[in-house]
């Protein structure tokens, strides 16, 4: 595969500086995916990735080439210089704590889910096993629904999250069954 067949191939997901951290993260593993997918060799997938610099991403680029050879380094190694200049620790770290404080609050269920999702891969030390992914899923839970999930004693995640799912359907459907019934009664008083 030629840049030209690989541009052709993964249309307009140029990198520019102006991403979030996270945004410029999953841009380099989407370009990891699409290396992956389409079998392209080792020696190449810097060349690739660079070409789809645009904006100020070209000038840290050459500010890079100017101190390295930047084009000689391998994949691992390029990963690591991006991530530390558009994803730095301190950003990884700071996603770690969201991730360890994570909390449902106003979300719903399925926003919890996903949300626990993008942040696990920053806390993976915190949920080892399936059985702490699970507590920790009860424990980002409201009260209301935590309690009712932890009475079930469940012990995997999928567990957890498809039971906060029904707890939250059926409070969800009492409460618009109690809103009917009021406004019932006040169409009745009038």
């Amino acid at each position: 595969m030629d840049l030209k067949e690989f541009r052709k191939v993964i249309g307009d997901r140029v990198f520019n500086i102006k991403e979030e951290p996270i945004e410029a993260e999953r841009w380099l593993i989407s370009m990891r995916e699409e290396f992956n997918a389409h079998l392209l060799v080792e020696e190449d997938r810097v060349r690739f990735a660079v070409y789809m610099f645009h904006g100020n991403a070209d000038d840290w680029l050459n500010s890079e080439k100017r101190m390295r050879n930047v084009m000689d380094i391998s994949w691992a190694q390029f990963e690591n210089l991006f991530l530390d200049k558009y994803f730095p620790p301190i950003s990884r770290s700071l996603k770690c704590v969201e991730f360890a404080v994570l909390k449902q609050g106003d979300m719903t269920v399925t926003r919890l889910d996903k949300k626990f999702y993008d942040l696990e891969r920053y806390g993976k030390h915190l949920v080892e096993t399936e059985k702490a992914r699970a507590r920790k899923l009860e424990g980002a839970l409201k009260d209301v629904i935590r309690d009712r999930v932890v009475a079930v004693g469940l012990k995997a995640y999928n567990e957890v999250l498809n039971s906060a799912l029904a707890i939250e359907a059926n409070l969800m459907q009492s409460q618009k069954k109690e809103r009917e019934e009021r406004n019932q009664k006040k169409k009745s008083k009038e």
